[in-house]
């Protein structure tokens, strides 16, 4: 996995867990 694929994969997932609820909401309510 390149470094580029891995900061993105990582950048996503520490915003994911940090504020999982929002960003769920988000995406459900603009689906």
């Amino acid at each position: 996995m390149s470094f580029e694929n891995w900061a993105a994969f990582a950048a996503a997932s520490a915003i994911l867990l940090v504020i999982p609820g929002p960003t769920i909401l988000l995406v459900v309510s603009y689906a």
